[in-house]
């Protein structure tokens, strides 16, 4: 029976196939486990990773490290989303310099042209 948090975990990652292991670790991956993780279970490798992200609320520091990648992870899948309408700082910073040198636009010209 482990003593600690981290060793209950230590014991737990030793279970785990090797592709499975890699992944929650955050190493690179070979041939090999690319090959087995195509073939594995899914429902049980989606079991087993709930079953490791509890026992790591137990161990904090590695908890915040395993967090920390999958948010990484997640930010290189995502596109960036520009919030809110565009700024028109440039458009006025140039109308105001229009209209400081004198120009304007005439008020009896229609749309139509």
């Amino acid at each position: 029976m482990p003593k600690t948090a981290e060793e209950a975990l230590a014991s737990f990652l030793a279970t785990l196939p090797n592709y499975l292991r890699r992944y929650l670790e955050g190493s690179d991956w070979s041939a090999a486990d690319i090959r087995a993780w195509s073939e594995g279970d899914y429902k049980r490798d989606r079991a087993l990773i709930k079953q490791y992200e509890n026992l790591l609320q137990a161990c904090p520091a590695k908890r915040r490290v395993y967090l920390n990648r999958q948010r990484e992870a997640l930010k290189g899948m995502l596109l960036p989303i520009k919030r809110g309408r565009p700024r028109k700082d440039l458009d006025v910073q140039e109308s105001l310099s229009l209209k400081a040198a004198g120009k304007t636009w005439p008020a009896n010209r229609s749309c139509a042209g």
